[in-house]
């Protein structure tokens, strides 16, 4: 049983099902539910306590874990065994998301509103491939690479941002701004999917309905009975 609170769910490619906690490690499940050993807490016993932030599984199958103290731990299936990174950019940093774009670079988004860009996802070059990108964006909720390589940002109060992963550049940003259908329906955002070519879906008080090709927003609000 899980008594921690859960903080990310991952189904990896071969391992089952991660779930992971704050203080209480990584837990794995197969296709039925059933627990399973985690290979992670095997290769190191001491990641049992740990505070987990967030998870993401690379396309070539590493694992890697957030934390709250700015450390990434990273599994390599091929080998069994789980590394340590202590970024300098993200010292004390509690890390609320990682993504990977289509070019196999990682990013890494921190409640400060730090974004780190890994090149190539090359952690263990950690002199010269942990690059800040961009810093006070505020609590950063989601990162998320859309269909198109653009990777955009969910913060908790300062908006939502679309950036160009090849160097970082901001390219749009949407606040709250519903009387001309412009902008969210307030200054935070928490999810968001590339529903279709044109239309992306956004968690922010309501959903916000983007139409990429206007720049125009609708939106629907729970329905009062």
């Amino acid at each position: 049983a899980i008594h921690n609170a859960v903080s990310a769910v991952i189904q990896t490619k071969n391992n089952g099902i991660w779930v992971s906690t704050w203080g209480a490690g990584i837990f794995s499940y197969n296709g039925q539910l059933q627990p399973i050993e985690n290979p992670f807490t095997k290769a190191d016993p001491i990641n049992k306590g740990l505070h987990a932030s967030f998870m993401i599984q690379r396309r070539n199958g590493e694992v890697w874990v957030g934390t709250q103290t700015g450390g990434i731990k990273i599994f390599d299936p091929g080998s069994g065994k789980c590394f340590s990174v202590f970024p300098s950019l993200l010292q004390g940093e509690t890390i609320t998301q990682l993504a990977e774009d289509q070019n196999g670079n990682t990013w890494i988004g921190a409640a400060s509103g730090t974004l780190v860009k890994c090149e190539g996802g090359n952690w263990k070059d950690t002199a010269r491939s942990f690059k800040r990108v961009l810093s006070d964006l505020g609590d950063i909720m989601k990162l998320y690479v859309d269909k198109n390589n653009y990777l955009w940002i969910c913060t908790a109060t300062n908006g939502l941002y679309q950036t160009d992963t090849r160097d970082g550049r901001v390219l749009k940003r949407f606040r709250g701004e519903v009387d001309k259908g412009e902008g969210l329906l307030n200054d935070g955002a928490t999810d968001i999917i590339h529903f279709n070519d044109s239309t992306f879906l956004i968690a922010s008080d309501g959903l916000c309905i983007f139409n990429i090709r206007t720049s125009k927003f609708t939106y629907l609000t729970p329905a009062v009975e």
